[in-house]
């Protein structure tokens, strides 16, 4: 009797970009005719992008195996710095403090890139590619020069703009998606100067202010980085002062001390050094997680309000990011990207790894409804999907053999299932054909992974 064997091929990309896992036709919703469907659903794992597939045995479920890594992530760094003259004394500290983070980081194999914003009483955002908008580098080489050559001179004649160069620098960098996004904000400047005359943005008022959306510019950097899951640390004297008035702990601790420790970042002291830098933000970039839901509206109709709420499970703590978001006035046809930052005390999705999203559209006449439920597991735990692909090299189906052409950098994971547990395994052969020659492969188990010595 002929014997059935199904074969499972799973690509796995070393962070090549977003791999959208269902269409907005398919939708993930509980009622089908919900405006808002799935785009992208991924959990950026200390800058590595995973992306969750739906669970063949339920459609409302999506899986991120998060445990196949082995890529060292990407991180995006930004250093917003304050170069008035009152830095002078703490810049050659400074500077030698950011340098040594950002060599660490490069030493140690992280797909880096860097750049620099440098305020007084205006800001410069360096740019360092001729493309459009404003652009990071990925050389340490090149970070290195730049925070070798910065000096600290001047008296602005008003107050510094530390609070407008921050939004800048989350604003109009071409931050990478895929990428865990750090900004180090480095200033002795009183935040407090931002409610006294002459204040240097447009809303200076408001700068505390989270229920506002959109939030507006300038004043509220906090609250983008919150809903953008940037991770922001500061470096400030113990004492600031603005001009003659100093500010109590109180009341400069609303911009600072707040914005770091409600993005899950730290508050540093001025003077601190290098290894303390890294020695705290590492570890932090080798735990986050990050929760990213992209969502289109699919419908002809302008969505009013939008509600997007959050669930997490009983192991999940949510660091950084609203339970519940809204967005209003959502065009037809667009897409918006939710996201919150996670800190997960088990791997087993039995205790508690998985979550929900709930989220209701209102239009004119309508009001719908949607639930999305989502496990995250170790690799090789529980038997999940890989992501939904397409094939970049369509397999070859002539003369009755499939033939799975993999391109550079991928590792080929095979699980072969027999339908009655009859098939031999050991007559199973792998062969992979490259310019390199061609190796045959032997199956011992139910899964044979491949992994050559060199990939062509």
């Amino acid at each position: 009797m002929r014997k059935t064997v199904s074969v499972l091929f799973t690509l796995i990309f070393f962070l090549t970009g977003f791999i959208t896992i269902s269409q907005a036709s398919e939708g993930s919703n509980t009622q089908a005719n919900n405006p808002l469907t799935i785009a992208q659903l991924y959990l950026n794992d200390g800058g590595r992008v995973i992306p969750f597939s739906r669970a063949m045995y339920d459609t409302t479920l999506f899986i991120a195996d998060f445990g196949c890594r082995l890529d060292s992530g990407k991180v995006d760094l930004v250093i917003v710095l304050d170069t008035s003259g009152s830095m002078s004394t703490k810049m050659s500290s400074v500077k030698s403090a950011l340098d040594g983070a950002c060599a660490s980081f490069h030493a140690h194999d992280y797909e880096m890139n860097y750049a620099i914003v440098t305020f007084n009483d205006t800001f410069f955002m360096h740019d360092y590619s001729p493309a459009a908008g404003y652009q990071l580098t990925n050389g340490y080489p090149t970070i290195h020069s730049e925070i070798s050559s910065i000096g600290a001179s001047g008296e602005p004649s008003c107050n510094e703009w530390a609070w407008t160069a921050l939004w800048h620098a989350l604003n109009d960098y071409q931050w990478r998606k895929d990428a865990l996004r750090i900004v180090i904000l480095v200033t002795d400047e009183a935040s407090c100067a931002l409610d006294v005359s002459g204040c240097a943005t447009d809303s200076c008022e408001v700068y505390a202010i989270d229920s506002l959306h959109p939030y507006p510019q300038y004043a509220n950097p906090k609250m983008k980085a919150i809903s953008e899951a940037f991770v922001i640390y500061t470096m400030t004297p113990s004492t600031l002062s603005a001009g003659a008035t100093s500010c109590s702990t109180a009341f400069w601790d609303t911009m600072y001390h707040r914005i770091a420790s409600e993005t899950g970042g730290t508050n540093f002291d001025i003077s601190a050094t290098w290894p303390t830098l890294y020695n705290t933000i590492r570890p932090m970039v080798d735990s986050a997680k990050v929760l990213m839901v992209c969502l289109t509206n699919n419908s002809s109709d302008t969505i009013d309000t939008a509600r997007i709420e959050f669930e997490p499970g009983d192991s999940m703590t949510t660091i950084a990011g609203d339970s519940i978001k809204y967005l209003y006035c959502w065009p037809p046809g667009s897409t918006y990207c939710f996201s919150w930052r996670l800190h997960m005390t088990t791997t087993n999705p039995t205790e508690g790894n998985c979550f929900w999203l709930y989220t209701r559209a209102i239009t004119d006449t309508t009001t719908d409804t949607t639930t999305i439920r989502g496990c995250m597991v170790p690799c090789g735990l529980y038997s999940c999907p890989g992501p939904y692909i397409i094939n970049i090299c369509p397999p070859d189906t002539t003369a009755g053999t499939t033939i799975f052409s993999a391109c550079p950098e991928q590792q080929i994971v095979v699980s072969i299932a027999d339908s009655d547990t009859t098939v031999d395994s050991t007559s199973i052969r792998f062969r992979v054909s490259s310019s390199r020659g061609t190796f045959t492969y032997t199956i011992n188990s139910s899964q044979l992974s491949w992994d050559p010595p060199y990939l062509t």
